[in-house]
């Protein structure tokens, strides 16, 4: 049997420390080399960008956890978003 998946990019935003475990709470994966690099810029005083792939399964409510987001200090700024 094979699973099926939906896959939504959402972008979120924020400085300091990128939050490394939303990744897996949220079931994304950087969408680029590029975010990989924006995600690694810790020390950054300016507000940076990432793009991530956010796999659902079929038939599962899709969005990311913008308050957990928001609990890290970053926000997601598109896609969809469940509370």
């Amino acid at each position: 049997m094979t699973n099926k998946f939906t896959m939504t990019v959402i972008v979120v935003e924020g400085h300091g420390q990128f939050p490394v475990d939303m990744l897996r709470y949220d079931c994304c994966v950087p969408a680029s080399q590029g975010d990989v690099s924006q995600m690694m810029f810790a020390r950054s005083a300016s507000p940076r960008r990432v793009s991530l792939k956010m796999f659902t399964p079929v038939g599962m409510v899709v969005g990311a956890t913008d308050g957990r987001w928001q609990s890290f200090g970053w926000s997601v700024v598109d896609g969809p978003v469940r509370s």
